[in-house]
């Protein structure tokens, strides 16, 4: 890989992209990166997040600057700290752990597990638009976004509708931005192993949940074998809870069998090692999911933060598996009443839909009777009279034929309670 220096004065930065405009002021970022000042070194790191790759889009100097940061990873400076990143991200720690993880956010934003090339290419390229006028419009689009991000008191340019209201366009830059970032995934991985041995346990496995991440690419493939003997190795060697259980989630995600972790001592890490998708037909796996589940707040702050794979609460995957992998909803009973107090607005389609999915599994229909447990789970459902009200309770209770009013299901479960 090229030295940082090297990178930064090959890179024509103005004719790239982030969130917020022309990438221009991308040198100077990432130059402060590497500064002596903690609050300028801090303020470079949340560029990264908010403009390079904000909530998790892929723009045209993503992959550039991906190839800097990874240029920077073996600097002895990345072990100075950055602190206050971001309003709700206070907490000191080594820059080298922040650049790690961008890396391994733009290796997840890649998407190599969801999309193939081939579908991106498509994408990038419609049958039917001239090329010419997809660069008049991204010109266009360019050009109105650096007027509009000037500090200066002129009138607001026109916007370019035509750009704005094309959806193939939008689509095709982004398919474009996101192939041009992929292609820097074998440089990526490169720079990566350099922090494999890292003395702090948090980049480790930071930097192998990015590896992980860019191992998808059709080049990379072969590196999953090894990066699995990494993972069970460091997980065996690690003393950090939280590792060990990201590591589970890893091995999960190359389609491994961590077979040794459901035995571990900590029983998040058990849990999230029963997630892995070869463990599905393991009985100690599915009975680690249900005694997490029987605590499920307790499940949720096992560890801080999110762990690879992981997009809400712990909970939510927990209860998605069991759903999957159990049959007999008497089985998953005690689990569907432990969750249930959770369920609220915002948290119903997780909490509550897949069990009232899998404790009514077909359409109810009158003179059916109900099971033990369905009565038992429809009355802890009656008395959360709040749920009733709920608008977005009702789809589930349409989709399992049950009524959708409360009263008319208390009247189906009393005479046989």
């Amino acid at each position: 890989m090229d030295s940082v220096d090297a990178l930064l004065i090959q890179t024509d930065w103005s004719e790239l992209d982030h969130a917020y405009g022309p990438a221009s002021d991308a040198p100077f970022q990432l130059l402060a990166l590497l500064g002596k000042d903690v609050q300028t070194r801090s303020a470079a790191v949340a560029y990264l997040d908010s403009s390079v790759l904000h909530q998790g889009s892929i723009y045209s100097a993503t992959g550039p600057v991906a190839l800097v940061v990874a240029a920077m990873l073996d600097d002895p400076r990345t072990m100075e700290l950055v602190e206050n990143v971001l309003p709700w991200d206070t907490a000191p720690r080594p820059l080298r752990l922040d650049l790690v993880d961008f890396l391994a956010r733009v290796a997840e934003s890649c998407m190599f597990d969801a999309v193939d090339d081939a579908a991106l290419i498509a994408e990038a390229h419609p049958a039917g638009r001239d090329e010419a006028d997809l660069e008049r419009m991204r010109a266009e689009t360019r050009a109105w976004l650096q007027d509009i991000t000037r500090d200066d008191t002129s009138p607001p340019p026109k916007t370019p509708a035509a750009a704005m209201l094309d959806r193939e366009f939008q689509q095709t830059m982004r398919a474009r931005n996101k192939l041009a970032c992929r292609s820097t995934a074998p440089e990526l991985l490169a720079a990566l192993t350099l922090v494999f041995d890292d003395p702090d346990g948090r980049i480790r496995v930071k930097a192998l949940e990015a590896a992980v991440h860019l191992s998808g690419h059709q080049d990379l493939v072969e590196a999953q074998s090894a990066l699995t003997e990494r993972l069970e190795s460091t997980a065996g060697d690690c003393s950090d809870p939280r590792a060990r259980a990201a590591a589970a989630r890893l091995l999960g995600m190359l389609g491994a069998r961590p077979q040794a972790l459901l035995l571990d001592e900590h029983p998040g890490v058990r849990a999230c090692a029963a997630l892995a998708p070869e463990l599905a037909d393991d009985p100690r796996a599915t009975r680690a999911i249900l005694d997490a589940l029987l605590t499920p707040t307790v499940a949720d702050h096992w560890f801080e933060g999110h762990l690879p794979g992981q997009e809400g609460w712990l909970r939510f995957d927990l209860i998605w598996a069991a759903v999957e992998r159990v049959d007999d909803f008497a089985e998953l009973l005690p689990a569907a009443l432990a969750t249930l107090p959770l369920a609220g607005m915002f948290t119903l389609d997780k909490d509550l839909g897949s069990f009232l999915t899998a404790a009514f599994p077909r359409l109810h229909q009158d003179g059916d009777r109900f099971s033990a447990a369905q009565r038992t789970y429809l009355s802890a459902l009656i008395d959360r009279e709040d749920l009733w009200r709920a608008a977005s309770a009702q789809p589930w209770f349409r989709r399992t034929g049950l009524p959708r009013d409360r009263d008319t299901c208390r009247a189906l479960v009393t005479p046989l309670q």
